[in-house]
């Protein structure tokens, strides 16, 4: 390459980055950063975790069921909800930093079995951990399950189904119980379920202790799961212990194969996949 043309480059490549605004700091990249830690630039915030928006994968839920606007818009607002289901929306929303309330809407049982059946017929190998941390679950905007419609879900509502042949409800085995018999043999129920934006929060009607995959869990009032930005199918915990040894251990994260309890992983698959009820 002749001068001339070495010169022509270079003026080029300077008036180019003249054009686009960049700095004019000369020398290695390291002096330039130097000059730019020396200078009395300004630099705007960094902003907070909360602050920046999950990454959007390809979506598992995204060729069965309507794009989240187009959902959400068709449901119905809090406002239809009960005195007792309002309340408990309020305490779930208020356990959850930066949670948009105003983004809510109410999915009933019907639109949520279609979605589950959707799932089903186009992964019938689709485990719960894949399913609740579907990016359609990561954006703004969020679903409340009352406590009758979860009922419906787990254990059927005939009627409602989109198939005819299952009236009976799915099988979705997870850390988190929707209902049953604690060690004492006393009744618990979930009386509400909030899932968006990160998060799956659940509302009991009473802490308890109940047996789950050969261990003694220990269960709060309120339970949160939040989908971390960066791993698809792992949700950190808050609310659930293990019982070891006489004492309760706080459960960190799970996937579909590991829970985290007191930063010692341990296996204890989750990937079973969702099925109707026998």
């Amino acid at each position: 390459m002749n001068s001339t043309l070495r010169l022509t480059l270079r003026a080029l490549l300077a008036f180019t980055l003249a054009a686009l605004g960049a700095p004019a700091f000369a020398g290695t990249p390291r002096a330039k950063v130097s000059a730019v830690l020396k200078s009395n630039a300004v630099f705007d915030p960094m902003p907070s975790f909360n602050e920046i928006p999950a990454p959007a994968p390809p979506s598992v839920l995204g060729s069965i069921m309507p794009p989240a606007p187009q959902l959400w818009s068709h449901l119905k607002t809090v406002d239809t909800l009960s005195k007792e289901d309002k309340e408990a929306l309020r305490r779930l929303s208020s356990n959850l930093p930066n949670f948009n309330e105003k983004m809510v809407r109410v999915l009933d049982l019907e639109k949520a079995l279609k979605v589950i059946h959707g799932a089903l017929k186009a992964d019938p190998s689709l485990n719960p951990l894949r399913f609740f941390t579907d990016p359609g679950f990561r954006r703004y905007y969020a679903y409340y399950l009352t406590g009758e419609t979860l009922q419906g879900i787990f254990h059927g509502d005939k009627g409602a189904f989109p198939d005819p042949n299952n009236h009976k409800g799915y099988r979705i085995r997870v850390l988190a119980p929707p209902d049953g018999n604690d060690m004492q043999g006393n009744r618990f129920s979930m009386r509400g379920l909030l899932i968006g934006q990160n998060v799956i929060a659940m509302l009991y009607d009473r802490s308890f202790v109940v047996r789950q995959f050969d261990h003694d869990f220990k269960f709060d009032e309120i339970v949160v799961q939040k989908i971390p930005d960066e791993l698809k199918e792992t949700l950190n915990v808050s609310g659930v212990y293990i019982i070891l040894g006489g004492k309760e251990w706080p459960v960190y994260w799970l996937n579909d194969k590991q829970i985290n309890v007191w930063h010692v992983t341990r296996d204890m698959p989750q990937s079973l996949p969702i099925t109707p009820n026998p």
